[in-house]
């Protein structure tokens, strides 16, 4: 029985097959995360860049909390878009690498890959 109960809490006791994943509460997405998003492509609409890369910044972490991969993936790209027009090409480089290593089978995938390519082609922003 205590066995049990050790394993039901996360603590196995010895000669188990493994550790016990822990808890982690998911953090949903909210209206207002959803709301600065919009914000930000607003921004970069106005082509306020680096002001828009600060709204993505905030909300990117909520979305990967919230395991919303289609906004988080978006996030990444926009972000990625924003340092480009900013000629920050490394952190272009990097936010993009990094969408297509966590996300790459979504839609912001594929836009990632075209404007890596760019970038790579003339070794600027296209």
């Amino acid at each position: 029985m205590l066995a049990g109960l050790l394993t039901a809490a996360g603590c196995a006791p010895a000669g188990s097959v493994g550790p016990v994943e822990p808890y982690r509460a998911v953090s949903p997405v909210t209206s207002q995360d959803v709301d600065e998003f919009h914000q930000a492509l607003a921004l970069v609409s106005q082509l306020q860049y680096r002001q828009a890369t600060v709204k993505f910044k905030r909300v990117l972490g909520r979305f990967e909390a919230g395991r919303d991969a289609t906004r988080a993936a978006e996030t990444m790209f926009w972000m990625g878009y924003c340092y480009e027009k900013q000629d920050r090409l490394a952190e272009a480089d990097a936010a993009y690498g990094k969408l297509l290593q966590k996300y790459p089978a979504t839609p912001a995938a594929e836009q990632a890959r075209r404007r890596l390519a760019g970038i790579s082609q003339v070794g600027g922003a296209p």
